[in-house]
């Protein structure tokens, strides 16, 4: 058995790294893009219904990211795209591989 100082040395360590694990999964997370945000544009890039977009009325477009979240009737929406973002994320990648 090992002496009681190593032991309080161990146990001191191991609850301090328990410690700093706890608290990083607290507080506020940091703001994130929304790349699922999208909304209704008319031609002139207006934020219009969401229901001409889903009926696909008169030059209505869907607006990704940007400040199309949030964003209300007649805004403005800028700094995206029509362009639907493309899948992705942690552990994606563009090319596949076959394993083996």
């Amino acid at each position: 058995m090992p002496p009681i100082d190593t032991l309080t040395r161990q146990l001191s360590f191991a609850t301090g790294v328990a410690a700093a694990l706890a608290l990083s999964g607290c507080g506020p997370r940091p703001a994130q893009a929304k790349p699922e945000a999208r909304a209704c544009a008319n031609d002139r890039g207006n934020r219009i219904p969401d229901d001409d977009c889903n009926s696909g009325r008169g030059g209505a477009r869907w607006y990704y990211g940007g400040n199309a979240y949030g964003s209300n009737y007649g805004d403005k929406l800028n700094g995206g795209s029509h362009q639907a973002p493309r899948a992705g994320g942690f552990g994606s990648s563009a090319r596949g591989s076959s394993g083996g």
